[in-house]
This record gives C-alpha cells, sequence and structure tokens, in this order.
C-alpha cells in the first residue's frame, strides 16, 4: 500500500510539474554534467511459454548519471516493479540520445543492460541479463529541471525469457 501510495505522488509530482512548465518556459542553455533522477509508472509482464507471467505491475526508480553534451548522457540505475505476488529488481547502465524538437523539447531513444531479478512470494526468486530501450520525450522545464515521459521496453534472460513494457514518467535535476 505504502509503495503504491509513493508511485501516484511521483507521477501526480510529475503531471504538476509538466502541467505549469509552459508558464516558466524560456530559451536557456543547457547544462552538462551530472544529473540525478526519479521515474515511476506501469508495466505489462509477460513470458513466452510460463503461465502466470502476465501481470501489470507499478515500477519506480532512481538514477544518476553525467550528460556529456546536449545530446548525450549515461547513467546507472535501479528500478524495482511490485506487484500483488511478485517483485521485479533492475540494476542497470544505459545511455540516451537526444534530438531537439525545439530549444526545450528533445525526443529522447536510449539503451540499457544490466542484471534483474525476478521474486515471487510463493517460490524461490530467479536472476538474469536484462537489455532494454526507451523511447520518449524530455521537456526542459529550466536550465536544471526536467520532465520525461516515455515507453520503456525490456527484455530479461531467466530460466525462460521476461517481457516487459510500459510508459513512465520521470523529473532530473542536471546539478
Amino acid at each position: 500500500m505504502k509503495k503504491m501510495l509513493l508511485s501516484k505522488i511521483l507521477l501526480l509530482g510529475c503531471l504538476v510539474g509538466v502541467s505549469i512548465s509552459p508558464v516558466f518556459a524560456q530559451t536557456f542553455e543547457d547544462v552538462d554534467g551530472l544529473f540525478a533522477g526519479i521515474e515511476g509508472g506501469i508495466s505489462d509482464i509477460s513470458s513466452d511459454g510460463v503461465e502466470g507471467t502476465g501481470f501489470n505491475i507499478e515500477n519506480y526508480g532512481v538514477k544518476f548519471g553525467y550528460k556529456f553534451n546536449p545530446e548525450l548522457r549515461a547513467y546507472v540505475s535501479y528500478a524495482r516493479s511490485t506487484g500483488d505476488y511478485q517483485d521485479l529488481d533492475k540494476f542497470y547502465i544505459g545511455t540516451d540520445g537526444f534530438l531537439f524538437l525545439t530549444d526545450n523539447l528533445k525526443l529522447i531513444a536510449g539503451l540499457k543492460v544490466g542484471y534483474a531479478r525476478l521474486s515471487f512470494a510463493d517460490i524461490d526468486s530467479e536472476s538474469g541479463f536484462l537489455f532494454g530501450s526507451k523511447l520518449g520525450l524530455s521537456y526542459d522545464i529550466n536550465q536544471h529541471n526536467e520532465i520525461e515521459l516515455g515507453i520503456n521496453a525490456d527484455e530479461i534472460a531467466l530460466d525462460f525469457k521476461l517481457y516487459e513494457l510500459g510508459f513512465y514518467l520521470g523529473y532530473n535535476y542536471k546539478f
């Protein structure tokens, strides 16, 4: 219950930020360097040939990284997805490329690799290699604050293949 409330608060905060951001929008120089972010969303998990893996889950995560220039960043991240009887923990590194659509709006395309662990309430956990991608939009509220909205797609190699497809909303602070 506490996790669900945290996810809803995170999503509400990001939505409020996006809704009031046009009021404060201006053109400015993008900041390179360190950044930290949070994100939350909803995903659908499925698997080929394994019963009981089709379920919807909430997810949230944190990331820390470095923006090399206005078009490229790299980061490390921890994300946790929770459902009624299962948890999915993901540790990964990723890189994102940006394509400017306007001064403040950017298209994001990214790749990630890492490790994932799936735990069910009634059986032992399994872990394996994670490969994923994302596609979305990023809006710079000002020089240090940005909001992201997009789609994540992950494939996790356990004793079977696990697929996660979901929507995310995130906030990044650029130092």
